[in-house]
């Protein structure tokens, strides 16, 4: 098992080749000084969404701590019938 893991999915092979496709295209059409705040607003919205899915993660595990514990519970309760 890895320790990082990405998506497998063609859906997302394609947005990453996609992705390449359109910065070599502002590569060669813009200038230096433009490519490069394009490239910083990259980085930052790479930022953005990592903070927001760590936030996704983090509710999500709450959430299925949650659950288990319930079921937890749950099982106490039959068994102790």
């Amino acid at each position: 098992m890895e320790f990082l893991d990405v998506p497998k999915s063609e859906k997302y092979r394609n947005a990453l080749k996609a992705c390449e496709k359109i910065m070599d295209r502002l590569a060669e059409r813009l200038s230096k000084e433009d490519y490069d705040l394009v490239e910083e607003l990259q980085d930052q919205v790479s930022i953005a969404q990592s903070e927001e899915n760590e936030c996704h993660f983090k509710v999500g595990f709450s959430a299925g701590l949650l659950v288990q514990q319930e079921m937890i519970e749950q099982v106490k309760k039959i068994d102790d019938k």
